[in-house]
Order: structure tokens, then C-alpha cells, then sequence
């Protein structure tokens, strides 16, 4: 297995393999790898020597989406909090969407 930094590659016994990768051929490596779940935001942003909201940035311009949830479970969580009572009340008061 080899394992991936910005610098180098990495082979199974620790030894740095020495690869020389563009930084925006990189870039995109990691974040084809993000985008396939590979790996997470954290990890994506440490490979990148970026904070997590730097990382986000980068995602949102390589049209990456950050956001784990499907429409099929936002929809779900929305009924979920749609149908929750308290005190025999709903908390909220809308029709379709409570958000």
C-alpha cells in the first residue's frame, strides 16, 4: 500500500518514494479521492496544507460537493422534525418544510 502527502509518496515500510506532481495535478487527486469517499474533509485539507475552510473553497471550485446528506435525507430528517411533538404541541407550524 502507498500512502499519500503533498511532498512524496510513502511505501509500506515508511520509506519515502520520490514522486515530483504538479501542485494542481495534486490537487485534483485529492480531490477525485474526497470525492469518492476515500478520504475526509480533514485529512483532504491536511494533504493540502489548507485549513478545512480553505478545503471547502477548493471543493466548491472543482464543483465538489461537501455536503453528506442526499435530497432523500434531508427530506426524511425534515419530517422527522415535522412530526416531533412536545406537549402534545408541534414545534413547528409549517405545512411542508420546517426549516
Amino acid at each position: 500500500m502507498i500512502a499519500i502527502h503533498p511532498h512524496f509518496l510513502v511505501d509500506e515500510s515508511g520509506c519515502p518514494v520520490a514522486v515530483q506532481v504538479p501542485l494542481d495535478e495534486f490537487r485534483a487527486l485529492v480531490l477525485a479521492i474526497y470525492d469518492a469517499g476515500k478520504i475526509g474533509e480533514g485529512e483532504a485539507a491536511t494533504m493540502l496544507g489548507v485549513s478545512r475552510l480553505e478545503f471547502y473553497a477548493l471543493a466548491l471550485e472543482a464543483g465538489i460537493s461537501t455536503c453528506p446528506y442526499t435530497h432523500e435525507s434531508v427530506e426524511a430528517e425534515n419530517a422527522n422534525l415535522c412530526s416531533y411533538r412536545q406537549g402534545g404541541r408541534r414545534l413547528f407550524q409549517r405545512k411542508k418544510r420546517c426549516w
